[in-house]
């Protein structure tokens, strides 16, 4: 059953699909909020891609200024988008911080932060550069260039296996760190040359990690190829329940497996973190569709002989493409 939807034109030509469903428990902004971060995470809306204004996008879903001003606002708060005075709303470009010039520019204000502690300590400056000339010397706090931590909110532990597959003839090592233990892994993150992120958590990590906002870059993701054909697969007959990460998740979920499928019949939708609510939603299902990041959890719950889809997403190609021409650049530099 495909839900309404409407085609949303953006300002430097293209379109994406919007789907407000007004019959969920979920708020139409978060829902705004969650379909434009997945089209962000899976490339549909590039990096360096202009939005519609606040008033056109309001008036083409027929929602009220107010609502889309709540999603773009999420959207900025999770640094997904960033306004430019005088022209519009713009897609972050995630590789465009991680760049020589940044990192230039992060290693002069962290020289002039020791410079004015050395002052405060009454210590000769020039001991304090010899001391880490020594240091550098002696490799003490180098960064493998060949190393990668890949830090994610839910599905790290994939999606760094996923990138080490597409880098392992590079000889790249990628580390997952969950987003929520990134102050407890800070020894691992300092060692590697380059940290990779989602967009959906791209603000977060560099804000946690400002002394390395320069070496932060965000990945996006496309759905892997044989989950799509999966999908297109399954029959039209098919009892689907969808099980979300979280139930903001469920929106986009919904949306994306309505312009997938077939199917006859609206599936059914519960998130990872309410047990009973999956236990409802699988009970008449033959088909049960998933989000990664509960992937531990959702066994357990799945009545016998369920057949299950995980909606993995493995690195879209542009991404990989400029992982590679940075991994480069840093090898050679340090060549």
């Amino acid at each position: 059953m495909k839900l309404p939807s409407v085609l949303v034109q953006l300002p430097a030509g293209g379109e994406v699909e919007l789907t407000l469903d007004r019959d969920t428990g979920v708020s139409l902004y978060v829902q705004l909020f969650e379909q434009l971060k997945h089209f962000i995470n899976t490339n549909e809306l590039p990096r360096g891609a202009e939005l519609p204004s606040v008033r056109n996008l309001a008036r083409d879903l027929g929602v009220s200024t107010v609502t889309v001003s709540r999603a773009i606002e999420a959207l900025r708060a999770k640094g997904l988008v960033e306004t430019v005075s005088g022209k519009g709303i713009y897609v972050v470009d995630f590789f465009r911080n991680a760049d020589r010039g940044e990192r230039h520019r992060s290693a002069a204000d962290f020289a002039g932060a020791v410079a004015r502690e050395a002052a405060q300590l009454g210590l000769d400056l020039s001991l304090v550069a010899a001391a880490l000339q020594d240091l550098a010397r002696d490799g003490g706090g180098a960064r493998d260039p060949k190393r990668i931590v890949f830090i994610d909110e839910y599905s790290a532990d994939f999606l760094a296996d996923s990138l080490q597959q597409q880098l392992e003839v590079d000889g790249i090592q990628v580390v997952a760190v969950r987003l929520s233990d990134v102050l407890d892994e800070a020894a691992m993150i300092e060692s590697a040359g380059t940290i990779v992120t989602t967009p959906y958590c791209y603000g977060v990590v560099r804000e946690r990690l400002a002394d390395r906002a320069g070496d932060v870059i965000g990945l996006t993701m496309n759905l892997d190829p044989e989950v799509l054909t999966e999908l297109r697969l399954l029959p039209p007959s098919s009892r689907v329940a969808l099980i979300a990460t979280t139930p903001a998740f469920l929106g986009w979920m919904a949306q994306m497996v309505s312009t997938t499928t077939l199917l006859e019949k609206r599936p059914s939708g519960a998130s990872a973190t309410n047990r009973r609510a999956v236990s409802r939603a699988v009970q008449d299902a033959d088909t049960v569709i998933y989000g990664s990041g509960c992937r531990r959890q959702l066994p357990s719950m799945l009545p016998p002989g369920a057949h299950s889809i995980e909606l993995r997403h493995v690195p879209d190609a542009v991404s990989l493409t400029s992982v590679r021409s940075r991994l480069t650049a840093l090898l050679n530099q340090g060549g």
